[in-house]
């Protein structure tokens, strides 16, 4: 079955409407810079994957538990959330990107040093409402799992330009900047609603297969999709200096190409590289190996799926999974 946008939307409105409310009323400034931006980055609307990965994983527990918990796992989702807006608006910073999901980004519109006010602003307001919400023995996951990402957002910029990167460096990479905050979603909404053992683990690896999955269906679509359904500039890693897999498999294949070496280490990209590039990729059939192998990452969170008891908590996440692995932005 292929889900659409707006079965996706449909089906999770009132999920989506309560995470952002929780926003809303709990992520306020005096400053009214801060205000509008935040007001701005929940109308640009977004998938809200992580919350309902959250949301859905603590649906699992024992009938009429997860009800009990129902406030706090909103919540925690709602300050994963919180996380993950202040990881957009630094990573349009590094980017210095102009747009973000089709409007001006945050540093396009309010400049530098606003927008890392207002990413460590959000930073500091959805830490706040994870110790206010979270059960104390899962901070340590929290702890471990930010200090991770943020040395995978590190080791991304370290290796900029890095024609030495292999596709295993680019695995361990994303599995640290992306998978492991969706494992986290999953870890959490479990935990907090009292599952423990095989189960948690379950969710826990479930998550990271769809992490994993998720960003090699990024990179993809940053260098092969449509501006205008992306809401940003294709190529956008690339123009940094940022090797995606497709590009990785792309060198590998023609390390000798003093062409190919060249285009990569531009630093002012021009539009005829960036379409050589392109059609090298499709040329060589690049494009279908890691459409593959981001198949293969879904395939193995399916499989953790169906080992998880049957039921409305199973059902959703089967729909989410349907819905991401056919998304084209």
């Amino acid at each position: 079955m292929k889900v659409e946008r707006r079965e996706y939307q449909r089906r999770f409105a009132k999920e989506i409407e309560t995470v952002d409310n929780i926003i809303k009323n709990q992520v306020n400034s005096m400053q009214q810079d801060f205000q509008k931006s935040k007001n701005k980055l929940l109308e640009a609307g977004g998938k809200r994957i992580r919350p309902l990965l959250l949301i859905s994983a603590g649906r699992f527990a024992r009938k009429g538990q997860e009800k009990e918990k129902e406030e706090q796992l909103y919540h925690l989702a709602a300050a994963l959330e919180i996380l993950h807006m202040a990881s957009l608006i630094h990573d349009d910073i590094i980017d210095r990107a102009e747009t973000r999901r089709g409007s001006a980004s945050t540093y396009n519109e309010l400049g530098l040093e606003h927008a890392v006010f207002l990413g460590d602003f959000l930073l500091s307001q959805g830490y706040r409402l994870l110790h206010e919400h979270c059960p104390k023995p899962a901070l340590l996951k929290v702890d471990s799992t930010l200090k991770a990402t943020c040395e995978g957002e590190m080791l991304e910029f370290n290796n900029r330009y890095n024609l030495s990167l292999t596709s295993r460096d680019y695995l361990r990479q994303i599995r640290r900047k992306t998978a492991l905050i969706f494992g986290l979603a999953t870890y959490l909404g479990g935990y907090a609603t009292g599952i423990r053992g095989q189960k948690i683990n379950l969710l826990y690896k479930l998550g990271v297969e769809m992490g994993m999955a998720f960003q090699i269906q990024d990179d993809l679509l940053d260098f092969i999709g449509v501006e205008e359904e992306l809401g940003k500039p294709v190529a956008q890693d690339l123009k940094q200096g940022v090797y995606s897999l497709p590009v990785i498999c792309l060198w590998e294949k023609h390390a000798a190409s003093q062409q190919i070496k060249k285009i990569l280490t531009d630093k002012e990209l021009s539009k005829k590289e960036l379409q050589y590039l392109q059609q090298e990729i499709k040329k060589e059939e690049i494009t279908a190996y890691v459409e593959e192998l981001c198949q293969r990452f879904f395939a193995r969170a399916i499989d953790l799926l169906h080992q998880l008891p049957s039921g409305q908590a199973q059902e959703d996440l089967f729909f989410i999974l349907d819905y991401q692995k056919n998304r084209r932005c």
